[in-house]
This record gives structure tokens, C-alpha cells and sequence, in this order.
């Protein structure tokens, strides 16, 4: 791959991983390292996209480069495709620009949110990979590359599943992964209120233990197995993995643990393309975990978005929130561990910004049976499966920042915040139901908290 040494952007270069060889970020790392201690600074203010307040200089460091690296856009010689959906990441992942952050730039009926597909047999899911599956490419190269055969998918005609995915922001990500599996787990079927909240599990890569290979496409990862945290249904257990997955299925770009390419007639190594579609400098792509690295140093620095003073009827609506249920599944705080380690291109660094936090997000990370309104192909199919989350079980979405957004729920169907209450149901149809009673103007009040977070 071409690094950006000659394009005035410089990201961290880290050592290849060999095959077998313990590499990505793990919070129960054994070896011991030095805190990085940071800067001395005074409260938390900050605004939405900046980095977490008090950064040392090589932290400060890491956070810009791979800010570079998540606005970059990448061309196809740099693993771009051959089918891809979008060039930068910052073009889906909005909310890093602009005033105070910047609004969510994916608004209701955007062109960046993404589709889901697969085939529901009786109850068994397909995720329909020989045909593209199961995230649908819509461009391709051959803009640039016209001697390129493979070009941009569509929904395959038997696709009996479809789950349309709104792209989220990324802030606050570093503290969501510093938060122990003990802490998410104690929130775990409470029972209370119709509310029976059920933990995804996710393993940590920490090295490849096999393929993948020709004759076995899957990729076999060597790590322990840990709570899921991200995605729509908590199905990635680390922010490293959810920065590098999605760097292949969305852009394009392979790596050392997701080196395939994906195409409409399934995954491919990077030398089983058409030749007019193999022009990437490097296989896999990102071969050094240069760009990947950088993205994930990103994703831990920024910082989530500090709430704004909460008085008057936001405070009523507060006390509205935690009264009527919503707190029964938007647990407003959950304490990060003791120890954050950010892998680097000299090992792990201590990130002490991360450490025995107050994570104000709003979110018990756990899975929730939503009802019809909001499953997939309103309840009529199994519905997209990710781990052990089917169609109708999904993620309580942190609601920090809420007030920047412009799309709601999962698949971005609305930008009234009352809208998407009402459309709850399943273990949040008690609490629905006690907001739905409620007189207009206590709703009103709810929802000015809200918008103040």
C-alpha cells in the first residue's frame, strides 16, 4: 500500500502481525507498561469530535493522525474496492465537523445508511455470502478503473431479509471499550418491568489462529471470548476489531485479520480478483495495520459529547426518564476498569482519561427485544442475525449526543424524538406506553432532557 508519507498526511507505523502472534488491544494484557499520565487540566470542556480533555503530546499525536486517516479518501491503489460504499470514513460516521461537532450529516432517507441481506430459511439464517452478503457494496472502481469486470451490487432476488443500518458517530467509543464485561453483565436480565436485557459475546482478536484459507474461507481468531459492545447488536466485543472490520465491508480495504475482498459472487483473496480489479500496491491491503491502527487510536481519543446544563424542565423531564422506565435500559452511567491499554507502533500506552471513568452514555450495552414495530421485516422473518441477536433484539443505543442527531433508530426512519419513542415495543413497552399517557407537555419536558445530552 502506498503510505501517506507522500501525501502530506504521516500515520503511525506499526509492525506487521506474523500469523499466530498475540497483536490487538486487550484490556487484560499481561505485560506491564507505563501510564501515560497526560496533561493537567481543569473540568471537561469540550465540545462533540474533539479529543478526551488532557491528552499528552504522543497521545494528542495519535488522536490527529488518525483523525487524518478517518477523513482521508482512499483511491483504489490504496485498497479502495473493488466494490466498496464510500471512500472516507468520515462520509457515513458524521458528527466530527462543523459547530460543536457538527450534526449528523446522515439524515432521515440517506444515501449513506447501509442494507443488510440474507435469506431466512425456516428459521435458519443465511447470510447469503456466496452472493455479496451480508452487507450490500453499491460502488465499485471501475470509474477509475474501466478494465475492472466487478461492479457495485444490488439485492439479490432471494433475499427475503433486509435490515436497512443508519451510521452512527463515533465519539465516546474509547470509554464504551474500557468498560469491563463485569459492569455490563451486573445489568444483565433484570427482570424488572417486562425488561430481561441479554449480553452478545464477540472474541477479542488478538491473533489468527487459522485461515482464512481457499478451501476455508472463515477466519478462525485465537482470543477470549468477551461481552459485545458495538454495533447495532452489540456483536463486536473491541473497538479494534470494529475499527478494522468495517474497513474491508465498507471501503474495501483488506487487512491482516480481515485480508479477503468482498465481491457480489462472495469473499476473494486480493490475488483472486480479475486482473483489471487487482491494483492495490500491497495484499493484503493495509498490510502493515498502518491505516487500521491509526483509525482505532482514533476512535479511543475522541471524546463523547458533554452534556449540556440540565435545569428547569430538562431537570423534570430527568426525573420523568427515570420514573417511567427508560432508565430500566438507558442505564444512564457505567464505570470504565482501572486499566486502558492503546496499542501503538511501540506497544501499549496507558490512556488514563479512560481509567476508572464515570461513562455518562445512557446505555446498558445489552440486547432487548424491541417488538414488531422494530424488527426486521416488521417481525414476519428471523430478521438479520449478528452473534446471538436476531432480528427483533437489538442494542440499547447510547443516547449521548443525541441532540445532534437528525436520523433516529436503527435504520434512521425518523428524526422526532417522540416518534421514536412511540415506535418501542417488546421490553420497552411499559415505559412507552406510561410516556404515551403522559400530558404533551410533560412529554415536552422529557424531551428537552434528552436533547440536552
Amino acid at each position: 500500500m502506498t503510505t501517506f508519507t507522500n501525501k502530506l498526511l504521516r500515520f503511525a507505523t506499526v509492525p506487521a502481525v506474523a500469523l499466530g502472534v498475540a497483536s490487538l488491544v486487550s484490556l487484560q494484557a499481561a505485560e506491564p507498561v507505563e501510564a501515560d499520565r497526560g496533561g493537567r487540566h481543569r473540568g471537561d470542556r469540550h465540545a462533540a469530535g474533539d479529543p478526551l480533555p488532557g491528552l499528552s503530546e504522543e497521545l494528542q499525536e495519535l488522536f490527529d493522525e488518525g483523525r487524518d486517516a478517518f477523513f482521508h479518501e482512499y483511491t483504489a491503489e490504496e485498497g479502495l474496492g473493488p466494490v466498496y460504499n464510500e471512500r472516507a470514513c468520515q462520509t457515513c460516521h458524521g458528527g466530527l465537523t462543523g459547530a460543536a461537532g457538527g450534526p449528523d450529516p446522515n439524515g432521515v432517507g440517506s444515501e449513506f445508511d447501509v442494507t443488510h441481506f440474507g435469506y431466512d430459511n425456516h428459521g435458519y439464517y443465511d447470510p447469503m455470502r456466496e452472493l455479496g452478503g451480508p452487507i450490500i457494496q453499491h460502488r465499485d472502481i471501475t470509474g477509475t478503473h474501466p478494465a475492472c469486470t466487478i461492479t457495485g451490487e444490488t439485492l439479490p432476488a432471494d433475499a427475503n431479509v433486509i435490515s436497512r443500518r443508519h451510521t452512527p458517530a463515533v465519539w465516546g467509543f474509547g470509554l464504551i471499550d474500557a468498560i469491563p464485561d463485569q459492569e455490563i453483565l451486573r445489568n444483565q436480565a433484570l427482570g424488572r418491568d417486562g425488561v430481561n436485557g441479554v449480553a452478545n459475546w464477540g472474541r477479542e482478536m488478538q491473533a489468527r489462529a487459522a485461515g482464512p484459507t481457499a478451501a476455508d474461507p472463515q477466519l478462525h481468531i485465537r482470543g477470549t471470548v468477551r461481552v459485545g459492545r458495538f454495533g447495532w447488536k452489540s456483536q463486536t466485543a473491541t473497538l479494534s476489531q470494529f475499527s478494522a472490520e468495517p474497513f474491508g465491508v465498507e471501503l474495501g480495504v483488506s487487512t491482516v485479520f480481515f485480508p479477503q475482498e468482498f465481491t457480489p459472487q462472495g469473499l476473494r483473496f486480493g490475488h483472486e480478483l480479475p486482473a483489471g480489479c487487482d491494483v492495490a500496491d500491497s495484499i493484503p491491503n493495509d498490510d502493515e495495520e498502518e491505516d487500521s491502527l491509526a483509525l482505532y487510536a482514533f476512535q479511543a481519543l475522541v471524546a463523547p459529547p458533554p452534556r449540556l446544563p440540565i435545569r428547569g424542565r430538562a431537570r423534570a423531564g430527568e426525573v420523568l426518564f427515570d420514573r417511567i422506565g427508560c432508565a430500566s435500559c438507558h442505564t444512564p452511567t457505567l464505570r470504565t476498569g482501572p486499566v486502558y491499554r492503546l496499542r501503538t507502533e511501540d506497544g501499549f500506552i496507558r490512556v488514563p482519561q479512560l481509567e476508572n471513568r464515570d461513562a455518562h452514555l445512557y446505555s446498558d450495552l445489552l440486547t432487548h427485544d424491541m417488538g414488531d414495530t422494530l424488527a426486521d421485516n416488521g417481525g414476519t422473518t428471523i430478521g438479520r442475525v449478528m452473534a446471538r441477536a436476531d432480528g427483533r433484539r437489538w442494542r440499547t443505543t447510547p443516547l449521548w449526543g443525541l441532540r445532534f442527531k437528525n436520523a433516529l433508530l436503527h435504520d434512521g426512519r425518523t428524526a422526532s424524538v417522540r416518534e421514536a419513542i412511540l415506535a418501542h415495543g417488546g421490553e420497552a413497552q411499559n415505559a412507552r406506553d406510561r410516556f404515551a399517557s403522559l400530558p404533551a407537555s410533560r412529554q415536552d419536558h422529557l424531551i428537552e432532557f434528552l436533547n440536552r445530552l
